[in-house]
């Protein structure tokens, strides 16, 4: 089955339900429902496809509030080894509906992810880069660190800090980026990593998924 043809995205406003294919890119099902003002987990590459992620659980910058991606699913549709469909819940083929929201693909091939969704919230954005330094480098590691030992930044923030190395220019840089899904710009929690001086790229702004997905890796890109 080739899944990558099932690649649609369906919003039902009576039970608030998306109903998302496992072909389909998130960027693409941010697309349509960032339209409606509807929010919904799912990851932060808009290339990465609904199913794999799904499956496997699934990060977002809503974990803190609702736990993974994969919790959010009310309603599966399943084909079976043998042919035959099913549909996966809490009240029905709740063993398939168990082991499927996390336990990857191999116990039949999901066609339909019927997810809750939410109220969308514009999301607080701060990207910024810096050339690899030894101050740099000490500074962002020592701010993580305080960021995790703060169960108050869980509740509605995210921050990522990563080194890559970049051929082009031969040299390493930190990414930083820092977010906030309450609507609340410069959330305090960040205050550390935000006040890090140095950086030569600043992004900071009000955004929503759509765009994040996008600027995070273009479609096509790997």
């Amino acid at each position: 089955m080739r899944v990558g043809l099932l690649n649609h995205t369906e919003y039902n406003l009576a039970t608030r339900l998306a109903s998302l294919r496992p072909g389909s890119r998130w960027l693409d099902v941010y697309r349509t429902l960032d339209a409606l003002d509807v929010g919904i987990q799912g990851g932060d590459i808009g290339s990465v496809g609904v199913g794999g992620l799904l499956l496997g659980g699934g990060f977002s910058r809503y974990l803190y509030q609702r736990g993974f991606a994969t919790d959010d699913i009310q309603k599966l549709e399943v084909v079976l080894a043998n042919g035959s469909i099913i549909e996966a819940s809490s009240e029905e083929n709740s063993d398939f509906y168990r082991v499927l929201k996390g336990g990857g693909s191999g116990f039949g091939i999901v066609t339909r992810y019927d997810m809750r969704t939410f109220d969308r919230v514009p999301i607080w954005s701060a990207y910024r880069e810096y050339p690899e330094a030894a101050d740099a480098d000490e500074a962002h590691i020592s701010a993580l660190k305080r960021w995790t030992d703060n169960p108050e930044a869980y509740e509605s923030g995210s921050a990522f800090v990563w080194w890559t190395y970049r051929p082009y220019v031969n040299q390493t840089v930190i990414l930083s980026l820092v977010s906030d899904i309450s609507g609340r710009a410069e959330p305090p929690a960040g205050k550390e990593l935000l006040s890090i001086p140095g950086y030569n790229v600043s992004e900071v702004h009000f955004t929503n998924m759509s765009t994040e997905a996008l600027a995070t890796q273009a479609p096509g890109y790997r």
